[in-house]
């Protein structure tokens, strides 16, 4: 952003904000962790992606196997960044010019895995309306004047669109009750 010509200031904001999102992270897998002095050390490779897999995965698992998993996934993913980073650092224009389609590939490669790992997430109708609000909002707020503020935004109204549906669901349940 600071590159692009935007303040300072805002970047700073915007970093934070983006990186908010790693504060409703542990709260919500607490539930599946079984008690290990492990945690609070494996929490900081904590990622979208493993979020993404250990949401799914964790509740699912055998508490014994738990931190073991947990520990592996950390490390594959740690070392694909090393790995991943590095040939791109030393290889990535080599790449791209013996295979000109990478360079329109990867802006997407991001964006894709998110798509992957939110999929299963759409089978559930709560879900699937907040990711429905989140993705709508995103692409027309990019479409405006405030492309900057496109993901947080959406983010915002995905959250506040599950929370409603949720809190529907319960008090539709209390009723029924």
């Amino acid at each position: 952003m600071v590159a692009s010509g935007s303040p300072l200031w805002l970047a700073v904001c915007m970093t934070l904000l983006v990186n908010v999102r790693h504060v409703v992270y542990a709260p919500n897998i607490v539930p599946y962790l079984p008690q290990s002095r492990a945690w609070p050390y494996l929490m900081h490779g904590l990622t979208d992606q493993i979020f993404a897999l250990a949401h799914t995965r964790l509740p699912t698992m055998k508490d014994a196997e738990k931190v073991g998993w947990f520990i592996g996934l950390s490390l594959v993913a740690w070392f694909s960044w090393i790995i991943g980073t590095a040939i791109g650092g030393i290889a990535g224009d080599a790449l791209t010019q013996k295979w000109p389609i990478l360079d329109s590939v990867m802006p997407f490669a991001l964006p894709a895995l998110f798509l992957v790992l939110l999929a299963p997430k759409f089978s559930d109708r709560t879900w699937g309306i907040a990711l429905l609000v989140t993705i709508t909002m995103a692409l027309f707020i990019a479409q405006s004047a405030f492309k900057n503020a496109a993901i947080p935004l959406a983010a915002m109204a995905g959250a506040l669109a599950f929370y409603c549906l949720y809190i529907h669901a319960e008090r539709k349940q209390k009723y029924a009750n």
